[in-house]
Formats: C-alpha cells, structure tokens, sequence
C-alpha cells in the first residue's frame, strides 16, 4: 500500500510525508494503529536526501529507488527536538513551541510582545515530548 501512495505521488512530482501517530488519542487507539516510521521504512528502498530543498522542518527526506520522493516525520519514536522549526497558533490566540508543548504563550494578553515571545521560545527544551501533560488533546485546539 505504501508502495503504491509514493508511486502515485511521484506521477505527479509530488513528495509525500508519512507522520507518526501521536497520541491525541485513547491510549486503547494508539496502541492498535501506531506504527512506526521503522517499520513503514522496513522493505522499502530508500536513499537519504542530504540537501534541504524541502525546507527545515521535522521530517527527513528520502529518494525512492523506485521514484518519487518520501518525507518522514517521526513524532513519537524520533527525536527531533533540537531541529524542529515549527511553531503552533491555537484558535485562542496561544502560542506553542510543540504540539507536545504543556506551556504556552497568550499573545493577546502580552499585546504581541516581541520581548515576551522571545523570552517564551528561547525557553525551549529539547525532549518536552510528554504528551500526557497537555490540556488540549485536540490538534484542532493545538493548531495542527
């Protein structure tokens, strides 16, 4: 099946990316449809693309030796931390460092502060992974 989504995209000279579950979820449904970029990466044929054509972001990139191109993001068994670009908006006006981020910074009350925003993300940790911490499971809450 995976096979067949990267052939598809490439007919179309698109890259596809593939993402971990994460587990904004029951922990009953994450542990029935977790798989792993490990094992979705296991038979296929895949050669690591060194240049940054992609951008910045979490996912890593690969040729297929079959054609097209493959991104992958592995939010849960990775550990991407330390390189991770991305920033999240919440539809309450919150900003977060990572989804998986228990803190937040409210922009309307710090009337945008650039001083607050920065103190806010030069904070970061790099292995605030906790999932189990976060009040808004929803990734429509979290701006994912």
């Amino acid at each position: 099946v995976i096979d067949n989504l990267i052939r598809f995209a490439a007919k179309f000279y698109a890259p596809i990316r593939f993402i971990e579950l994460m587990p904004f979820c029951s922990k009953e449904f994450y542990k029935a449809h977790f798989i792993s970029m490990q094992d979705i990466s296991a038979g296929l044929q895949l050669e690591p693309i060194d240049d940054n054509q992609f951008g910045h972001g979490p996912a890593r990139y690969y040729k297929s030796l079959k054609g097209g191109i493959v991104g992958m993001i592995s939010s849960t068994s990775g550990r991407f931390c330390a390189s991770c670009d991305r920033l999240r908006l919440t539809s309450r006006g919150k900003l977060k460092r990572c989804l998986a981020d228990a803190n937040s910074i409210d922009l309307r009350e710090h009337h945008f502060s650039v001083d607050a925003v920065k103190e806010y993300l030069f904070g970061k940790t790099f292995d605030h992974r906790n999932y189990s911490l976060i009040a808004e499971k929803s990734l429509r809450a979290i701006g994912g």
